[in-house]
């Protein structure tokens, strides 16, 4: 009659927000003190500090209802023996055009220039660089890099179609579409943005120069149009692939699917060990969350499109 094990499941988020109010620093400090917004303070009056609240509650959200994931515990800071999921607004680097144009994740916490918290697929995007950092550690440098920045977008977007704000839509598939530059990215048609969406397009870039890292925000276009194919279905580069979510608005099943794969890759995984890994993931996951062997047959033709 005893009690074999006894685990608390239950997600414990834990949100400080710093407010850096645009006054540029030489180096990103963490949100140790100061906070401009935590869990039983109340809304700031800052719109940014009370955005970055709010989606990293989303975001943590999404986590634990597809992979059982405590971000706070994953992701936190530890500020004074407890884990903290931190967040600072309005950063701005010394030496760099200020109000800062950007957002990142720097391996403890996310960071988001003016306004750039005011996007859930952007708050989403860095958070998930957090997950890599702590699961496959893409290597940020040529194809790994370029996946790292696709797994980012892509678990960004499914956070924005899971997430409603003011109008979003089903068939929107931008990244970034409420900054106030407007859409950065688009996973439906990277093209869009300059993206290549197989690997032979013209797009893509051989370039191993360091600029961008070896191209890691073009070419991760190629596993942003995999990714929207595996979800939504379609005809492209001579396969036709059905979509595996269905009516599905939360697209639970790629969701699941790609978190499973962000876990299975390793540091120099290129775009062939990506196929090879969405294939064995989905095999993996017949049975359970409703996949079936037909959605594996479609994983894998959706994969073949980046060839």
């Amino acid at each position: 009659g005893a009690v074999v094990m006894n685990l608390d499941a239950i997600e414990g988020i834990d949100r400080v927000i710093c407010d850096n109010n645009n006054v540029a620093v030489a180096s990103a400090s963490p949100c140790t003190s100061g906070f401009a917004r935590t869990e039983g303070s109340g809304a700031s009056g800052v719109t940014d500090v009370n955005r970055a609240f709010e989606y990293a509650g989303a975001v943590s959200t999404f986590y634990d209802q597809i992979g059982g994931i405590d971000l706070t515990d994953t992701l936190g800071i530890t500020i004074s023996g407890v884990k903290k999921l931190a967040s600072t607004v309005r950063f701005c680097y010394t030496g760099k055009t200020c109000p800062y144009a950007n957002a990142f994740w720097n391996g403890q916490q996310m960071y988001y220039g003016d306004t750039y918290a005011s996007a859930d697929d952007v708050v989403g995007h860095e958070m998930t660089h957090g997950i890599v950092d702590h699961s496959s550690e893409l290597f940020y440098w040529g194809q790994s890099g370029a996946i790292n920045e696709s797994m980012a977008d892509i678990m960004g977007e499914i956070v924005d179609h899971r997430y409603a704000t003011a109008g979003d839509s089903a068939n929107d598939w931008r990244l970034g579409e409420d900054l106030p530059i407007g859409a950065i990215r688009d996973l439906q048609d990277p093209t869009l943005h300059g993206q290549p969406d197989k690997m032979t397009s013209a797009s893509y870039t051989a370039n191993l120069s360091y600029s961008d890292n070896a191209g890691v925000h073009t070419n991760s276009g190629v596993g942003n149009k995999t990714a929207y194919l595996i979800s939504q279905g379609g005809t492209f580069n001579g396969q036709t692939v059905t979509c595996i979510d269905g009516a599905d608005a939360g697209l639970t099943k790629t969701a699941t699917l790609y978190l499973d794969a962000i876990e299975s890759l390793t540091s120099g995984s290129d775009y062939a060990d990506l196929a090879a890994v969405l294939d064995q993931s989905c095999q993996d996951l017949v049975g359970t969350h409703g996949f079936t062997q037909a959605n594996c047959t479609n994983v894998h033709a959706a994969a073949q499109v980046a060839a």
